[in-house]
């Protein structure tokens, strides 16, 4: 849902063939510019350096985003509303997913959230690894000064979400959350890293 890069900087050295999906088609063009290097595209390098500095890169900011520039081949909006959240391009199967903060905003109730979940997990060959990070009873989050919808939920709602989309999970790991509130009110954040069973 995010305007933002950094994480995606661990990914260059593992994946070859990166496809940005956003919700909101304003930010996907906006990635966009920056996949094409254009001169009004958006700065990351500082939020580049902080995540060089925790990942422990040798490599300078600039280099490990221009790495990773190459490796992302398209960034397309989403659309969960649609059978095909790609529409109208038809992406192959693929390896991985890494979700970041993405189901929560586009998911209206609890059952809607775990239709989105199947969405994400349609997109993985089976075997494939689904990754989803997020926080729990979260209501709102800020974007310039206004507050946005987030679905509020919980560790059950993830953990069956994942079993209807045909997903085994492999490690759940959950921290409390350091966010001050004004931020965002949720209590604690997750990851949690599923592999595709078989199709729904």
């Amino acid at each position: 849902m995010g305007l933002g890069i950094a994480h995606l900087l661990v990914l260059p050295d593992t994946c070859h063939d990166i496809t940005v999906l956003n919700a909101n088609a304003h930010n996907a063009a906006e990635l966009e510019k920056w996949r094409q290097n254009q001169p009004d595209a958006l700065d990351f390098s500082h939020a580049m350096q902080k995540v060089c500095d925790l990942i422990g890169s040798r490599e300078r900011a600039q280099e490990l985003e221009e790495k990773l520039r190459k490796k992302v081949k398209r960034i397309l909006h989403c659309d969960f509303t649609k059978e095909n959240i790609t529409d109208p391009h038809v992406l192959p199967k693929v390896d991985c997913v890494l979700s970041v903060w993405g189901l929560g905003p586009v998911s209206k109730n609890q059952a809607s959230y775990t239709e989105n979940m199947k969405m994400l997990a349609s997109l993985l060959k089976v075997g494939g690894n689904l990754v989803v990070f997020g926080g729990f009873n979260a209501s709102f989050f800020p974007i310039g000064g206004m507050k946005y919808h987030t679905l509020l939920y919980n560790e059950k709602t993830v953990r069956m979400a994942l079993t209807a989309a045909g997903c085994s999970i492999k490690s759940f790991q959950v921290d409390d959350t350091e966010i001050p509130d004004h931020h965002i009110d949720n209590t604690h954040v997750y990851c949690v890293l599923a592999v595709k069973e078989h199709e729904v």
